[in-house]
């Protein structure tokens, strides 16, 4: 397939390129292509997205006209930060500054995994986060026994172009609990 090829050159063109996402449906008109790139947890800056425009004319389409923006056009993906308030309820066995630590690193790996333009569940959702997938990745965590998500109140809508992107911080709370109260309450 073209699409699979398109992201392997783009994986190539440069390490820190570690995103791809095709945009196929004339989205500058007919004809057109956008390819939007990132890195794990950022887009990709001007260097990487100059080389992978470059790696793309040179092994495919030689659409690089002077003066006009290509047919198929590499562009860096845009940011959406995740912003979670909310409270987080932990095993009183823990401190509440190992947990916190303990759930950033889950949220943080959850956004590196979340593909440019969000996942798709066709036909009734495309370009979305599901909110029960952030709790879950909080969930998981060790030592946390639940969590309670008030911001977003539904599953994060993304447009093609958007890559998820970790906040200064995120905005829980935490509160201990008793994993006796837990088991029995």
């Amino acid at each position: 397939m073209v699409d699979d090829r398109v992201v392997n050159v783009m994986l190539n063109a440069d390490p820190a390129i570690q995103k791809v996402v095709i945009d196929d449906e004339n989205p500058r008109g007919p004809f057109t292509v956008d390819v939007y790139i990132g890195g794990a947890t950022t887009p990709a800056n001007a260097e990487a997205t100059a080389k992978a425009q470059a790696a793309l004319d040179a092994n495919f389409f030689k659409n690089q006209t002077l003066g006009q923006t290509p047919r198929v056009w590499v562009q860096p993906s845009q940011s959406l930060e995740l912003t979670l308030v909310g409270t987080v309820y932990y095993d009183s066995n823990y401190s509440a500054a190992a947990i916190q630590v303990l759930v950033e690193a889950s949220l943080n790996a959850f956004v590196s995994s979340v593909p440019i333009g969000g996942f798709n569940f066709p036909p009734a959702l495309e370009h979305v986060v599901p909110l029960g997938d952030i709790q879950q990745a909080i969930e998981n965590t060790e030592g946390v026994l639940t969590a309670e998500i008030t911001t977003p109140a539904a599953a994060i809508a993304m447009l093609f172009q958007h890559q998820l992107v970790e906040p200064a911080s995120y905005g829980l709370t935490y509160q201990a609990v008793s994993t006796d109260y837990y088991n029995n309450g």
